[in-house]
């Protein structure tokens, strides 16, 4: 887990952008996602597990990494699953929106996981496209949310 590099205008400030929390242990759809992410304008910390997942979110609770805007989990991976992740989440005062991944064709995941909080549920396989809409999705949804505080 590296931090998370914001790029530097001209004039020296530091351009803010919607940092993106990634936990998924297929390496290589990790790999392929956090490069889309980052092409189209996202700051992406990832991880390959559910426990690493939590230790990054305490990290930026702690203001020892960026916070993120959104959260994106995959529900099957070792240690926590998202599931597990979204559900230690809903203890946190402010939450961000949280998309969970899943390759289970089980609609009581999807149940499970908006009573839980999720913003949304997205099925493996699923479109590159299809994430990149759902998080730009969550991510006007916290500034939303944010403008009303």
């Amino acid at each position: 887990m590296g931090e998370v590099q914001q790029p530097e205008r001209e004039s020296g400030v530091i351009d803010r952008r919607p940092t993106v929390f990634l936990a998924d242990d297929d390496d290589l759809f990790r790999a392929v996602l956090k490069d889309e992410l980052i092409a189209h304008g996202y700051a992406v910390e990832d991880v390959s597990d559910g426990a690493q997942a939590l230790e990054l979110l305490a990290m930026a609770a702690d203001g020892l990494a960026a916070s993120p805007d959104v959260v994106v989990l995959d529900v099957r991976m070792p240690g926590y699953s998202g599931l597990g992740v979204l559900n230690v989440m809903r203890r946190f005062a402010k939450r961000p929106p949280t998309l969970l991944l899943t390759a289970v064709p089980d609609p009581s995941i999807d149940v499970l996981a908006r009573t839980m909080g999720a913003f949304g549920v997205l099925h493996k396989p699923v479109e590159l496209d299809e994430v990149l809409d759902a998080v730009e999705e969550a991510v006007l949804s916290k500034a939303r949310r944010s403008s009303r505080v």
